[in-house]
């Protein structure tokens, strides 16, 4: 375990880059987002451009902080399973 949050502390493991890399329905909607934002953007004048770029802009902000969040829930989810099985698991001995 130490080696792995050594490994995360050293910026050697990189959990964000692997979100979602081998689910295809998340990437094909990503591809779908792109292609609509990019329809609707064409329709706009350089003003109203510059509003939904900021708007794509906090979504993706948002994002980043949801996906963090989540992380952090999990680790300390997972963290307290495994504390849980390893003190039933003394308690069994």
């Amino acid at each position: 375990m130490s080696n792995i949050i050594s490994q995360l502390y050293r910026g050697e493991l990189d959990p964000e880059s692997l979100l979602g890399n081998s689910n295809v329905e998340l990437r094909k909607t990503e591809v779908l987002i792109e292609k609509n934002f990019n329809k609707i953007k064409e329709n706009l004048d350089e003003d109203t451009v510059e509003i939904l770029n900021k708007y794509r802009d906090c979504i993706n902000e948002y994002i980043v902080l949801s996906n963090e969040q989540a992380f952090c829930d999990g680790f300390c989810l997972g963290t307290r399973m495994v504390s849980e099985a390893v003190g039933g698991a003394e308690r069994i001995l």
